[in-house]
């Protein structure tokens, strides 16, 4: 054996055990300061009970203003959206024209926790497409009464109906003057929301201070033409021994159309002289008399001070007569009608009629009355020997089936 051999090999196995429990113990100090990430196991999905508020937000949901009709519910009392339904019956034999304007009579007050002042929140819908509407008169939430006009998209078939959604949007929503508008000098600036070209035939509001190219007057009087001013609405007055007729340029077939103004009577002459004024349909031409034959709605006719008359003029060898008549002022502003079937005219005032040219009643002068209704007609206003009018509005409508404009009731969405 060599020398110290195996007691050298006992001092290095020694010196061999005691590195490996200091490396040992190295490691285990190691993993006591630095311990290794623990990952967890997957929980269930859940989501926040609360959003986190951010000084930018990066995607925002856009409000919905209209909802969709299907999957709107009426919310009583909360002063948010509400809706109700309008249902229009067609009891007449024949169908509505296409593109037929409903008139909708609503008590606005009944709805005073979801409609705003003027009623600009109001929406209608057919499914899931907008209509084009228009308020006339009676636009406030304390109002019992409130007209609109609706422009519908579709006819509706002779004994039978079709529903609208009538809805309330936000109190904050406001006309927009493009599917949701009212009458010209409703708004806070004149005409601010007047969408009626869109829902009429034919429509003016008389905007400005200029005379459109449409309307054409003419000297009636071999002397001086009325004077037709334009100020935000349509002044046309005469003076003693002189008058005129405006006239649209595009003639109607009163047989199919309803011709309507809004209009104030500001000065009347009366008796048969033909001084009165008056909105008419009929011929005009260039000399007194010549608006034959002709349907007339008239302030002071027939000798008859303060009554608003509905006249009809077939020229001296053709007769004149008077057929009805309401008692009215001046100064105060009526919706006048007028349109004609195959065997007589019609006239109204507020949509009370005034009679038709078939009717005896009401006064009748140059043997009349006698009439002839007529294919294609001028619509006019007329003023003579110092009479005069105010309008705010023209425009025309569809004859509803057999002069009987649907029904209207409301019920709960």
């Amino acid at each position: 054996m060599a020398p110290g051999g195996s007691g050298q090999n006992l001092k290095l196995y020694l010196i061999g055990g005691v590195a490996v429990a200091v490396i040992v113990i190295v490691a285990v100090l190691l993993l006591l300061y630095h311990p290794q990430p623990v990952i967890a196991t997957p929980a269930a999905t859940s989501y926040p009970t609360t959003i986190p508020t951010t000084t930018a937000a990066v995607f925002t949901v856009p409000t919905t203003t209209a909802p969709s009709p299907a999957t709107t519910t009426a919310l009583p009392g909360s002063g948010g959206v509400y809706s109700i339904l309008a249902n229009i019956a067609n009891n007449q034999q024949i169908p509505t024209p296409a593109n037929f304007q409903q008139m909708i009579t609503l008590d606005p007050s009944q709805y005073a926790s979801y409609a705003n002042a003027d009623l600009g929140n109001i929406r209608f819908f057919y499914g899931n497409t907008e209509l084009y509407s228009w308020c006339e008169s009676g636009c406030s939430n304390t109002s019992s009464s409130a007209v609109f006009w609706v422009k519908l998209p579709v006819p509706i078939s002779a004994g039978s109906q079709i529903q609208l959604l009538l809805l309330f949007e936000p109190m904050k929503t406001n006309y927009d003057g493009v599917y949701a508008g009212e009458a010209p000098q409703l708004s806070p600036i004149y005409a601010q929301y007047d969408n009626g070209a869109n829902i009429f035939n034919i429509y003016t509001n008389f905007a400005g201070t200029s005379l459109s190219s449409n309307w054409i007057n003419t000297d009636q009087s071999d002397g001086n033409a009325a004077v037709a001013k334009i100020d935000n609405g349509l002044y046309y007055y005469s003076t003693p021994g002189n008058g005129g007729s405006l006239s649209y340029s595009t003639q109607i077939n009163p047989q199919e159309y309803v011709f309507e103004t809004y209009t104030e009577f500001t000065s009347q002459v009366g008796g048969t002289s033909g001084g009165w004024p008056e909105v008419l349909l009929g011929t005009t031409g260039t000399v007194s008399y010549s608006r034959v034959p002709s349907i007339e709605i008239a302030m002071g006719g027939c000798s008859t001070p303060n009554n608003i008359e509905f006249v009809s003029i077939g020229g001296p060898n053709i007769g004149n007569g008077g057929f009805g008549s309401l008692p009215a002022s001046l100064n105060t502003y009526y919706v006048t009608s007028l349109y004609e079937t195959p065997t007589a005219g019609y006239g109204a005032i507020n949509y009370n009629p005034l009679g038709n040219t078939g009717g005896t009643t009401g006064c009748s002068y140059l043997g009349g009355p006698y009439f002839t209704p007529q294919n294609m007609t001028s619509m006019s206003y007329w003023a003579f020997d110092g009479a005069g009018l105010k309008s705010q509005w023209m425009r025309v409508r569809l004859i509803p089936p057999d002069g009987v404009m649907p029904s209207v009731s409301f019920t709960s969405t």
